[in-house]
């Protein structure tokens, strides 16, 4: 059904000419709405190092550093309460379960605070915080395997080098990795010809630096009024190109879904050439 075989659980006679297909024509009973079995097999696992520094300085003056390398894993993204969402993205049978980067997986976190001693009462800090962006997967549009959910379907990544890549397909595709602006432009031409994988790229390293001054007003007896302003992503504030970042969501739409070919028994598609743009 796909360059790669997808399997598609409904008969291919069911798929409309627009490419729109129902899970209910795969079911090998029609008497039963819908059976799920939910067992305990999804497994999940994270493993990180965390290197600290800290130092104070005369007068209060303090300084903190840390730095966290992290790996979250986990065989399927269940989450919540319906079983219909356990389903993983398998390559070939979405019952399946495949180990994949986690849906809040990150690889680096660099985090700095430091405070200045008083100068006439007043009290400067400051902190930076960056981090690996979450991780990103490649999907189309729409259920193709027929299996009731869009959650599975990964996106095919057409070679517009390869002769069968349909000549539409090879032009959008080629504006695909030559848009600056496309942050997946990277990761789709190192997989060209395969499917994507689940999470299979992390959004760019980012982070801001937030500033605090604070003055502590002696009140009655040991009683104490504090007051203190925030610059948050200061920055930003100084360059608007600074402290800035371009994210992208979790689900990256590369192929939409536009008919199904009968005779060649494979969907067509139309590819988003918007891709990969924060």
């Amino acid at each position: 059904m796909d360059p790669d075989n997808r399997p598609v659980f409904v008969p291919s006679g069911s798929i409309s000419e627009a490419g729109n297909l129902t899970y209910r024509n795969g079911r090998q009973f029609e008497e039963f709405e819908e059976v799920l079995e939910q067992v305990s097999e999804a497994k999940a696992e994270q493993y990180a190092a965390v290197f600290e520094v800290d130092y104070s300085f005369a007068n209060q003056g303090s300084v903190y550093a840390a730095y966290t390398y992290n790996v979250a894993r986990e065989n399927s993204p269940y989450n919540g309460n319906n079983a219909i969402s356990a389903i993983s993205t398998g390559l070939y049978d979405p019952l399946e379960l495949q180990w994949a980067p986690a849906n809040n997986d990150f690889r680096h976190k660099f985090v700095i605070h430091a405070s200045l001693p008083p100068i006439k009462g007043f009290i400067l800090s400051g902190s930076y915080v960056g981090i690996t962006g979450a991780p990103v997967t490649l999907k189309v549009n729409r259920d193709i395997n027929g299996n009731g959910t869009s959650r599975d379907d990964l996106a095919f990544i057409f070679d517009p080098n390869d002769p069968a890549t349909p000549e539409a397909i090879r032009e959008s595709m080629d504006i695909v990795l030559n848009n600056p602006e496309n942050l997946l432009s990277d990761y789709i031409a190192d997989n060209l010809g395969t499917r994507a994988n689940r999470n299979g790229f992390n959004n760019p390293f980012y982070g801001n630096i937030n500033l605090r001054l604070m003055k502590s007003v002696p009140v009655i007896k040991d009683q104490q009024l504090e007051f203190s302003a925030d610059i948050f992503n200061f920055a930003n504030l100084l360059n608007n190109e600074w402290g800035a970042s371009s994210l992208l969501g979790g689900n990256q739409s590369l192929l939409n879904v536009t008919g199904f070919n009968q005779e060649s028994q494979q969907f067509e598609y139309r590819v988003n050439e918007n891709v990969g743009r924060g």
